[in-house]
């Protein structure tokens, strides 16, 4: 269906897109239908397509159908989340490279992380979070080395600003969980004797 809607808005514009994808209730869809995992990375692949297509800054009658892949987005993501988070992080990597997305839905993934003030609730497990710092890493080490560009003239600047939020969002995240992990450690080690002091 996104696919054929896609071609819709192309060929007859998004208001007719809108209002079949309005009526797609995704949730539902995802509790009741339990699509398979290769069914839900299709789907997620057709909602990155609607997004880039209306581009960063969509006309005022692409911005209502922005709106619904938006939504799906969200929805999608947060199903059995972090199921789709590698998926969903790679194709905002690759969009934000293109310079073909619109700056709202880096915000919408950072959301889903879990609230900003409260790194220790970060939804994603250690393990997850360094594998994404390291990635973020090598991706932009490479960008930045095959050119003789800076980064900031590589990336638009708005996503540049989400970059830096969602890293900062990620490495508070990442300590908190260690303290945590750490504290864990320390409360769950056995008690050594005192020491004693030889015998004169």
């Amino acid at each position: 269906m996104y696919r054929v809607t896609a071609e819709v808005a192309m060929k007859e514009g998004p208001t007719l897109a809108f209002s079949v994808l309005t009526k797609f209730n995704i949730s539902s869809w995802l509790e009741s239908y339990s699509p398979s995992s290769s069914e839900q990375t299709q789907l997620l692949t057709h909602i990155s397509q609607g997004l880039t297509m209306c581009g960063p800054k969509p006309t005022q009658d692409d911005e209502v159908l922005v709106e619904v892949y938006r939504h799906h987005f969200r929805q999608l993501v947060n199903f059995q989340y972090p199921a789709h988070y590698n998926d969903a992080l790679l194709f905002l990597i690759g969009a934000t490279d293109n310079g073909t997305l619109i700056p709202g839905s880096l915000t919408d993934f950072c959301q889903l992380l879990g609230p900003r003030e409260q790194p220790e609730k970060c939804r994603l497990g250690l393990q997850l979070i360094q594998e994404t710092a390291q990635l973020l890493a090598s991706h932009y080490l490479d960008k930045r080395t095959s050119t003789e560009q800076s980064v900031y003239s590589l990336i638009d600047f708005e996503y540049v600003s989400f970059l830096g939020r969602f890293l900062g969002q990620l490495c508070r995240a990442m300590i908190a969980k260690w303290d945590a992990g750490s504290h864990c450690a320390r409360h769950s080690m056995p008690l050594l004797p005192p020491p004693t002091l030889p015998p004169h």
